[in-house]
């Protein structure tokens, strides 16, 4: 199943490149081309009377298109701008495909129609496929929890959610056509019919009929909720199929391009979104998919507007998990370079069926790299992603990042957050750092000691606002707001490691300390992303008083002799009085370690102290300190020899808590 899946992402991939031929008709509207009334014409032409679209609009591509429905949405939602004449002429294409007989479900409102003799056993097995879909669906402690559909109202079909088989044209699978409202029960809903093509393979029609009901019960419970229209039907597939519908064969585009927003909705970037579903299921809510239906219906309201939406629902469920949106969708943009090429168990333990690609926005190979942007078309929009690869082919001791996004987007405040991902020669457990961003100025930075493990460094960038994530809000233009910002990189080979480095509050403000061995210019510190000191600071130099403030993240600029600046930290102060309970743990000295290494910390009061060390299955290693201590600065040199190569942890506890921090053997 690996293997099919993958070669149909390949396949889908290929045709990425070309535009779906209903997206150019409706691009050629946009860009003025065609009239309102020619572009709703050509639509609805297209997929009721093939033989009558221009030329220029067939699909002489072949592209597959899986789902016509979005474009009939399309098409009702802008009908009224026409005359009545062109109204009607539009909906006179617009009607139920012939039918001579039909199966009815024994146990769900289903019905599927055919048209000719021959066709009975076809769909009986459609029949089959949708009374599974809503069995897997329906929970046996509320066999309610799926939507009857909305009455009839003598259009032609019954009051059930009709299926007919046709021959559809232009690569069409199947669509849902959206009907008229139909207001008493208290939603905003509508009567839908569903067609499906004839001449489909098993494994594409129990896909599509399981795509169309769900878009159905959609329609039958508010017709509102469009923004995720595709992903929630496809994510229905993989619940009811998995691994066999076009579930994984849709991610391509969305992989591809992962600076698109989340409710980006054209061509098949939609239907791959879906993804973002199944992360939630795999990663914070439950396995079983009634989630999904349940925030569905929990956002369902009378009015054209969900109050609440999906997101608004999806924020509280993630709420209760203890989380946020924005952290779950940086989660999510991470989580999906290791569901690709770098999968490993120890990060992302659950294997979802197919090997993902995931498109960068830039590639570096040459430092130092100066404020490089990345070009408009590639900027992330709001709750999109951004990917760079860094990468040498030469061993280094020190790679440093830096990076400065814009604050505001039209009066809305940006937020960031970046992580740094070290993708190891020795096909390893990747290394993930989250970059600690200072949102009040969108700057952050961050320095991986020994760039030789790795051989490639990612960077992934996620950017939002700080309001209006719901796409229903008035203002939901804000979610296609690009943010734009900057990186720098250096690579340094320069004899400087920064060994200690504290800070903590004092009656006249924040005193910081540090000790520095190697070749070293002079210094510069920072406060969040303020420089503090307008001259450098000589090389000489171990302390600096800040005295206009009480606290904060603190970094410390180290500059070599050929102006190159990396800096260390953050080292967060909180306010508090002289003599607050501060403890600091600091790297080890050497590093990686041979043979012994120097494991210092800092105790503000006197008390019970224990310094472990782990291996990274969690196994206790040694315990070089267990005793009671002084306040003040300590020290102990751990001797590792014995010890095999590798990644340890060491950890200082304290009555206050706990400091861990990680240890490399490597002779």
């Amino acid at each position: 199943m690996r293997l099919v899946a993958l070669f149909l992402i390949l396949v889908t991939v290929g045709a990425f490149a070309v535009t779906l031929p209903p997206d150019r008709i409706i691009a050629d509207y946009e860009n003025g081309k065609l009239t309102r009334y020619e572009e709703l014409s050509y639509l609805v032409k297209y997929l009721r009377a093939y033989d009558e679209v221009p030329e220029e609009y067939k699909n002489i591509e072949g592209v597959v298109i899986r789902s016509y429905t979005p474009y009939l949405v399309y098409v009702q939602d802008h009908l009224l701008e026409l005359n009545v004449s062109q109204q009607d002429e539009i909906m006179s294409y617009m009607y139920r495909p012939p039918q001579s007989g039909y199966h009815q479900s024994s146990q769900y409102p289903i019905r599927f129609h055919w048209y000719q003799s021959g066709q009975q056993d076809y769909a009986e097995d459609g029949l089959g496929y949708a009374d599974y879909s809503w069995h897997i669906e329906t929970d046996a402690d509320d066999p309610d929890r799926l939507w009857e559909p909305p009455p009839d109202l003598g259009m032609g079909g019954s009051n059930h959610y009709d299926f007919y088989l046709e021959e559809l044209s232009g690569g069409i699978m199947g669509y849902c056509s959206r009907e008229f409202p139909y207001g008493p029960t208290g939603r905003y809903d509508y009567t839908s019919w569903i067609a499906i093509d004839i001449d489909l393979s098993p494994n594409g029609y129990r896909a599509t009929v399981c795509h169309e009901l769900a878009h159905a019960i959609q329609f039958g419970a508010d017709a509102a909720e469009e923004r995720m229209m595709e992903a929630g039907a496809v994510y229905h597939e993989d619940i009811v199929y998995p691994g066999a519908g076009h579930d994984y064969s849709m991610l391509g585009d969305f992989q591809g391009k992962p600076y698109r927003t989340l409710i980006y909705s054209s061509g098949h970037w939609q239907y791959g979104a879906w993804i973002w579903y199944k992360f939630l299921e795999i990663n914070y809510l439950d396995e079983d998919g009634y989630w999904y239906d349940e925030m569905y219906r929990e956002s369902t309201q009378p009015s054209s507007y969900n109050d609440p939406s999906i997101f608004e629902t999806l924020t509280d469920l993630l709420e209760d998990e203890g989380t946020t949106l924005t952290d779950v969708w940086h989660h999510c943009s991470v989580w999906r370079l290791f569901s690709g090429t770098y999968s490993d168990d120890y990060h992302w333990p659950v294997d979802i069926g197919v090997n993902l690609s995931h498109a960068w926005s830039h590639t570096v190979n040459d430092y130092p790299v100066e404020d490089h942007e990345v070009p408009d078309d590639r900027l992330p929009q709001k709750m999109a992603t951004n990917l760079i690869w860094f990468s040498t082919n030469e061993d280094h001791e020190m790679f440093a990042i830096s990076f400065d996004g814009q604050n505001e987007v039209g009066g809305e405040h940006r937020v960031w957050k970046v992580s740094v991902i070290g993708i190891r020669r020795d096909s390893g457990e990747p290394d993930v750092w989250e970059m600690n961003v200072d949102n009040d100025y969108n700057y952050g930075s961050l320095v991986v000691s020994d760039w030789s493990p790795y051989k490639k460094i990612a960077m992934i960038i996620s950017q939002f606002g700080d309001n209006h994530l719901d796409p229903d809000d008035p203002d939901s233009s804000m979610w296609a707001r690009v943010g734009t910002y900057t990186y720098s990189a250096w690579i340094t080979d320069v004899d400087a490691e920064v060994v200690d480095f504290t800070g903590r509050a004092v009656d006249e403000g924040v005193l910081l300390t540090w000790r520095a061995e190697g070749d070293i210019a002079g210094y510069h510190v920072y406060r969040g992303s303020e420089r503090l000191n307008k001259l450098t600071l000589d090389s000489s130099a171990v302390s600096y008083l800040d005295r206009d403030a009480e606290g904060g993240d603190y970094y410390l600029g180290v500059v070599d002799p050929a102006g190159v600046e990396v800096r260390y930290g953050p080292v967060t102060v909180e306010p508090g009085e002289t003599g607050s309970r501060m403890v600091s743990l600091e790297q080890n000295f050497p590093s990686p370690v041979v043979d012994t290494t120097t494991i210092r910390f800092t105790l503000a009061e006197a008390g019970p102290v224990r310094l472990s060390i782990y291996d990274l299955s969690g196994r206790l290693v040694d315990t070089p300190v267990d005793t009671e201590l002084e306040a003040g600065n300590h020290s102990c040199v751990w001797n590792a020899s014995g010890r095999a190569d590798g990644v340890y942890l060491y950890t200082l506890e304290t009555p206050h808590g706990k400091l861990t921090r990680r240890l490399v053997i490597a002779r």
